[in-house]
């Protein structure tokens, strides 16, 4: 069965919201060994770190709980390697 949530489970806690965050994906220059981290400067919210992921590789992180889904980072992308989806 498919629970229907109520504003009162949501309200008393018992209902988890979900928000919209950057999710970031296989065109990244980063990935490609091309240095960009554009998204990491237009984030206001500090919420893009860039992260090694192997020799010669970096990959932008995005902190969920920092990331406000604003789409300041997908403006500035020129790969168009970001999208905003919901997050739990």
């Amino acid at each position: 069965m498919d629970a229907v949530r109520t504003r009162r489970e949501f309200l008393l806690g018992r209902v988890a919201a979900s928000h919209p965050v950057a999710v970031v994906l296989e065109g990244c220059l980063e990935r490609r060994g091309i240095v960009c981290q554009a998204c990491r400067d237009a984030c206001g919210e500090g919420a893009v770190r860039i992260a090694p992921v192997a020799v010669g590789v970096c990959l932008p992180v995005i902190d969920a709980l920092r990331c406000t889904g604003c789409g300041e980072c997908l403006a500035v992308c020129p790969a168009s390697a970001l999208v905003i989806e919901p997050h739990p």
